[in-house]
């Protein structure tokens, strides 16, 4: 891991329901949804990430399916920090980009 990305991890860490440390992150489905109407990509990102959610639950992941972003292809997770790598990887595997969410304030001068 580099160290710039360090640094945002470190920014983005919180409490995963299970009492762990996360990192709140933005899961994007990479294949770009060309075809079908708004509501018809919704669903199909609902699906994907469903099936996603489902398939890192154990790992204590959590996904926001109430965060999907049809245009950005998105939704909102929290990882793992002591399995953010391996989730990383696994999910890549998959076409899935994963960036962390990083509450930066902009203070003008």
């Amino acid at each position: 891991m580099d160290k710039s990305l360090r640094k945002k991890i470190v920014k983005a860490v919180v409490r995963l329901d299970a009492g762990r440390k996360g990192v709140r992150v933005s899961l994007q489905y990479q294949p770009r949804l060309e075809t079908g109407s708004r509501s018809e990509r919704r669903e199909r990102l609902l699906e994907r990430f469903s099936q996603i959610a489902q398939a890192i639950a154990a790992d204590s992941a959590e996904v926001d399916l109430s965060s999907v972003s049809v245009s950005g292809q998105t939704v909102e997770a929290t990882l793992p920090l002591d399995r953010y790598e391996n989730l990383v990887e696994n999910l890549a595997q998959q076409r899935i980009r994963v960036d962390p969410l990083v509450d930066e304030q902009i203070v003008p001068e």
